[in-house]
């Protein structure tokens, strides 16, 4: 008889076997327990065992298992190593109307045939059946308790898996869904979520089994353990986190969410609930014949967990993501996570010049920042989308953050580069799911470092050039915003010495500013040290100079650089090369020694009154500056058209877009119709 031939059962049960072991024969006794139960009421069971690549000893085993509690016992044999390939085998080989999924090392309950088909009758095909309880045992006890679809809503599926692989399902579900090729590794894992999620996405229903148990055996090197050692905890891309089906399916649990929070249930009550019934009992005392790990007393200090306290939040998150996104397609991915920062403003920088070049370059701008505003005029970068995800749920973890951050990039951007700011949010996006990044191009981007006073000696932050040290393995391009801080770097690193480039930043320079500006007589000196200051205030007026000295440790913003007419920096530490710029922009020529980062810019311009770097002549020499320059007016209008110049070769939007076009001339990606299946 062939396979297609055999007469249609009520119910096959198809279980999964790689190596059983030691655990077969107990696996056995349950099924053969359930499957008795469920004959007694006239139903007809088959029992598939699905071999996948098993070992010489399970081929015996099963060979020369008998059992006489199934109606029909088969045997397939599969060259998968996957157990996704190996369930989708097992469904589509199964001869009944229904069909119980199962797994070599488990027991269940012996109602859970019967009352699981009972169910299932009550419901359409499209109506997915799982047990009211799982009791875990071996390595970690605890009880799970499941809840049907209709109190858990879609979102409950973003960061979690609510349910199991213990499935009772209508044999026509092959038309609607499969089990994908999920294998053991360091990328996505978890078949069984990935089947649940996208059958959500496709319309069907879970509902609960009451009273039906599945033991759940917990072992330390389980594939399940395996996949969560070693994988990056995620499922594939899903039908259902595309943002128009999600916005869709997702909406009333999002919404009912943000306005009334969670409703949760009371594990402790759950716990009693399950150990007052005596039916509950009975089942576990039976399955306590079968093997002695299974026990009562384990649930009585045992964790509960319930599918209605799970992870909604982070579901709402990339809820209010999808609101901004929609259906868009994104070709160029900024990560973030301050704008504001040095490394922020480059990638700013780089996709306006990227929308300004090319009117179908699409951004998508992901910000992790409380305090800025995304919605602000002047952050408009043409066809780019702003998401701050420390703003789209109130208390969202930063792995919640980075998992929203990450499913927005793989189901929104596919194939889009990849432009990531040098620190925090980069690193945690990379560390997580770098992996399932590898064939993107990743531009990584770096300003100077800011040296900052700790305990009276100035230090460099780490956190820029860490991700620089601890990811540039996996970077396409290092794009600085100077050589300075380039030559930094690539000292510190001395590797990959073709992948490192220079983008100086875009300064919009203010057309209504006069040529020359009023004497304010005020002068901004940046990096004195307190004596310095005093010694260099006396030697002024000594010199017939009326002029006020504002001291400062570091660069000021720019709104506060208004009413001083000269900039005097100490030391090359006391300002990196974008607030050197930021100066020039304000109009304020510079009295410094030619030491890096102001030697780079005196080399390209007559921005600078130069001063030795000796300390025992310069604030004379300062002094002498401040004095040629109050007194000589054709020095002032020469700093100031030097400035302008400067700023205009080097640094004008347009200078900028036609460097952006150069080294990111490779095309972005396109905007794709892909769809997930």
């Amino acid at each position: 008889m062939t396979e297609n031939t055999f007469p249609l059962l009520d119910v096959s049960m198809v279980v999964n076997i790689h190596a059983g072991g030691n655990y077969l024969r107990r696996t056995m006794r349950s099924l053969e327990a359930a499957a008795r139960k469920a004959r007694s009421s006239g139903l007809k069971i088959e029992l598939l065992l699905a071999l996948d690549r098993s070992p010489p000893e399970t081929l015996a085993w099963v060979e020369a298992y008998h059992s006489d509690a199934f109606e029909r016992t088969r045997v397939i044999r599969l060259d998968n190593g996957s157990l996704g390939l190996s369930r989708q085998d097992g469904l589509r080989h199964a001869r009944a109307n229904y069909i119980q999924f199962c797994d070599e090392d488990d027991l269940i309950s012996s109602n859970t045939t019967l009352v699981s088909h009972q169910t299932a009758l009550k419901h359409s095909p499209r109506t997915i059946i799982v047990p009211e309880y799982l009791f875990g045992f071996g390595s970690l006890h605890l009880l799970a308790v499941y809840n049907g679809s209709a109190s858990i809503p879609p979102i409950a599926f973003f960061s979690q898996h609510p349910y199991i692989s213990r499935l009772f399902v209508h044999r026509s579900i092959v038309d609607l869904n499969q089990f994908i090729d999920v294998r053991l590794g360091p990328g996505y894992a978890y078949e069984d979520w990935h089947f649940n999620a996208t059958a959500i996405a496709k319309g069907a229903e879970f509902v609960v089994a009451p009273a039906v148990i599945l033991f759940y055996r917990h072992r330390a090197n389980s594939l399940s353990s395996n996949m969560n050692n070693q994988s990056a905890r995620l499922i594939p891309p899903t039908p259902l986190f595309e943002p128009q089906t999600y916005l869709a399916l997702a909406a009333p649990g999002a919404r009912r969410f943000l306005r009334h929070g969670q409703d949760a249930v009371d594990c402790e009550t759950e716990r009693s609930r399950f150990l007052m019934s005596l039916s509950n009992c009975e089942e576990v005392r039976l399955a306590n014949l079968i093997d002695p790990a299974i026990s009562l007393g384990s649930m009585e200090h045992c964790p509960v967990v319930s599918t209605r306290n799970g992870d909604f939040a982070a579901g709402v998150g990339y809820f209010e993501a999808c609101r901004r996104v929609a259906g868009l397609r994104f070709t160029e991915v900024g990560i973030v996570s301050t704008p504001t920062s040095p490394q922020g403003k480059t990638v700013f920088a780089a996709l306006k010049a990227l929308s300004d070049i090319d009117s179908t370059t699409r951004s998508l701008l992901l910000v992790d920042d409380p305090a800025f505003d995304e919605d602000m005029p002047s952050m408009a970068l043409g066809n780019a989308v702003i998401i701050n995800l420390a703003h789209l749920v109130k208390g969202l973890s930063a792995d919640q953050r980075d998992l929203v951050a990450y499913r927005l990039i793989e189901i929104a951007a596919i194939g889009a580069r990849l432009h990531l700011a040098s620190g925090t949010m980069s690193a945690r996006i990379l560390g997580r799911y770098g992996r399932l990044l590898a064939d993107r191009d990743k531009i990584f981007y770096r300003a100077d470092d800011r040296a900052t006073p700790v305990q009276g000696f100035s230090m460099i932050q780490p956190d820029p050039f860490d991700f620089l040290s601890e990811f540039l393995d996996e970077a396409t391009l290092v794009i600085h915003s100077s050589e300075t801080g380039q030559r930094d770097d690539r000292a510190r690193l001395d590797r990959r010495a073709d992948i490192w480039r220079i983008a100086y930043s875009p300064v919009e320079l203010d057309a209504e500013r006069p040529a020359q500006q009023p004497l304010n007589h005020r002068i901004l000196a940046i990096g004195l040290t307190a004596p310095e200051a005093a010694q260099l205030q006396q030697l002024c007026p000594a010199a017939g100079l009326k002029v006020r000295l504002v001291t400062a440790t570091e660069t000021p913003a720019e709104h506060e650089l208004a009413n001083f007419d000269l900039v005097l920096l100490m030391n090359g530490s006391a300002a990196t090369y974008d607030e050197v710029v930021a100066l020039l922009r304000a109009g304020l020529p510079i009295v410094g020694a030619d030491v890096a980062p102001l030697s780079e810019v005196m080399a390209r311009g007559a921005v600078f009154l130069t001063i030795s770097a000796s300390d025992s002549t310069r604030l004379a020499e300062a002094r002498d500056c401040f004095a040629a320059f109050y007194r000589d007016a054709s020095l002032r209008e020469r700093l100031t058209l030097g400035i302008r110049t400067f700023l205009e070769t080097h640094h004008s939007p347009a200078s900028h877009r036609s460097c952006i076009a150069e080294l990111l001339k490779t095309p972005a990606a396109r905007l794709s119709s892909h769809s997930f299946n």
